[in-house]
C-alpha cells in the first residue's frame, strides 16, 4: 500500500507555485533552502524521486512534509523497514526464521551488530567529520530490539519446507527491508 501511495505522491506533485504558497519568501530566493528537520532517504524512495517519469516539483526532503502522500509514504517505508528487521519476533525475523530456520539466529547477530555500527556512526558528526552514515537513534532501537524484542526466534515444531513461491516472496521482503530502511531517518543539516 505504501508503494501505491508513494507512486501516487509522485505522480500527482504540483508545480513549484504550491511550495511558494506555503512560503512565499522562497520566491526571492536563488534556491530554496535546505534547513531545518529532514527526512533522509531509503533506496526506494530515492529510487522513485529520481526515475520516475515527475511532472511536477520535486520538493528538497527538508519540505516533503508539506506533500501529504509523499510524507505519509515515507513514514509507510520507515515502518516497513523497522517491522521487516530480520531479528526475533518482528517480520523480518518471522520471514528469515522461516527461510532458514535454525540459523536465524546467526544472520539476525550479523543484522543487529549492523544496526549497532550504523548507529555509532551518529557520532562522527559529534566527531567534526563529514560523513556520517547513520543516526545515534538506532542505538535506541537497538536497544529495543535487544532487551524486549530478543535476537533469536523461538524455535517452532513446524519445520516443513516452504514451497518455491513463498521461499521467492521471503527474499523478495528481505529485499524491501534494504529498499526501505533509511540510515539516517531525520537530521537537520548543520547540526552536531
Amino acid at each position: 500500500m505504501t508503494l501505491v501511495v508513494l507512486l501516487y505522491g509522485f505522480l500527482t506533485l504540483p508545480g513549484k507555485e504550491y511550495l511558494y504558497s506555503i512560503h512565499p519568501e522562497y520566491r526571492l530566493l536563488e534556491k530554496i533552502p535546505e534547513n531545518g528537520l529532514t527526512f533522509g532517504h531509503s533506496l526506494l524512495f530515492w529510487f522513485l524521486s529520481h526515475k520516475l517519469p515527475v511532472t511536477g516539483f520535486i520538493p528538497p526532503m527538508n519540505e516533503v512534509y508539506h506533500y501529504p502522500f509523499l510524507c505519509v509514504g515515507w513514514f509507510g517505508l520507515f515502518v516497513t523497514a523497522l517491522n521487516l528487521i530480520p531479528v526475533g519476533q518482528l517480520d523480518g525475523g518471522h520471514i528469515l526464521y522461516a527461510l532458514i530456520g535454525k540459523y536465524q539466529g546467526r544472520v539476525a547477530r550479523v543484522f543487529f551488530v549492523m544496526l549497532i555500527l550504523i548507529g555509532l556512526s551518529g557520532f562522527a558528526s559529534m566527531l567534526g567529520w563529514k560523513i556520517q552514515a547513520g543516526t545515534l537513534g538506532w542505538l535506541v532501537w537497538a536497544a529495543v530490539l535487544f532487551f524486549v524484542i530478543k535476537i533469536d526466534h523461538p524455535e517452532i515444531s513446524d519445520n516443513g519446507e516452504l514451497g518455491q513461491g513463498r521461499k521467492i516472496l521471503g527474499w523478495c521482503m528481505l529485499g524491501m527491508f534494504v529498499a526501505s530502511f533509511p540510515p539516517i531517518p531525520l537530521f537537520e543539516p548543520g547540526m552536531n
